[in-house]
């Protein structure tokens, strides 16, 4: 998946050595049907209709499909939620995440795109590296509020 301003593109693969059919879930990629003005596959030129919130596809046996959403207004909203002067990073590999920093943290929450709470960690007091196991999260996109101060924090996405 690429996501851009105006486009998110997504592209769907076929491994197997037989045909398949499936849905890709809007909430796996951070995006809502509201947020889609149209679906475009990029081989054939086709539209592609929604169903329900999630893109239908087909694929034959070794087949590939790559999709363009068209976003409405400003897309999902994911973008670089913090200054350039951020002091706070993170990454993710395997099941887990990693947040190296330069502050003392109080909390470390995690979101869900639709802004649900999903982990709320206590940060330790003069901890600058942070190892979160991130395993029982489904795939799509998370945001994670560090939280420094009650009056400050910064914000960092991940895709797992």
């Amino acid at each position: 998946m690429l996501d851009t301003d105006d486009y998110m593109y997504v592209a769907a693969f076929n491994y197997k050595t037989e045909s398949v059919s499936e849905d890709i879930k809007l909430s796996r990629l951070g995006i809502a049907s509201s947020d889609v003005k149209g679906i475009k596959e990029l081989w054939t030129g086709q539209d592609v209709s929604l169903k329900g919130e999630e893109i239908p596809f087909s694929l034959p046996d070794f087949g590939v499909k790559l999709y363009r959403i068209d976003k409405k207004g400003t897309g999902t909203g994911v973008s670089d939620l913090t200054t350039p002067d951020r002091k706070i990073t993170g990454w993710v590999k395997d099941d887990h995440l990693f947040i190296q920093t330069e502050k003392d943290l109080k909390d470390i929450l995690i979101y869900s795109t639709q802004g649900a709470l999903l982990k709320k960690l206590p940060a330790l007091s003069s901890q600058t590296y942070y190892d979160i196991n991130i395993a029982d999260l489904p795939k799509g996109i998370f945001l994670v509020q560090a939280v420094t101060s009650p009056q400050d924090s910064e914000c960092l996405k991940f895709i797992k």
